[in-house]
Formats: C-alpha cells, structure tokens, sequence
C-alpha cells in the first residue's frame, strides 16, 4: 500500500480538541492553522494536520486530513 500524498502538512499538536465533535477550541494560534488548512483544502491544495490523538477524532475535516500522532506521557 502506498502512503498517502498531500501538498501540504501542518503540525498543531494541540488542535485535537479544537477538531474533535463537541470539542473545545484549544487556542488562537491552533483555531487559524485549522482555518488557513480549510482555506488551502477548498482551493484543491492535498492538506494533512497532525495533532496528538485525541478521542472522537475523525479522519477528515472538510478535505483535510487529520493525522492522529501519539501523546508523549511527559504532558
């Protein structure tokens, strides 16, 4: 199976929540990467977030994709 190709990734660790349903938005700097991978998305551009996992992710969010990372126990 070959890997998935995106244009674009962002990393906002502490956007899971900001993502997840019934979540909560986790801070200004993560709610703009989520709007700027939208924006990007809708435009045609492959877009990926990786954020640490978080329960109720989903897989995709109007055409980006989340990529679920593992949370270090040290937080």
């Amino acid at each position: 199976m070959r890997a998935r190709r995106r244009d674009l990734a962002f990393y906002a660790p502490w956007a899971g929540p900001t993502i997840a349903p019934g979540g909560r938005p986790s801070g200004g700097a993560e709610v703009q990467v989520i709007h700027l991978a939208h924006g990007l998305a809708a435009r045609g551009v492959r877009v990926a977030l990786i954020t640490y996992e978080t329960d109720g992710l989903p897989g995709d969010v109007a055409g980006v994709e989340i990529v679920a990372q593992w949370r270090p126990a040290w937080r």
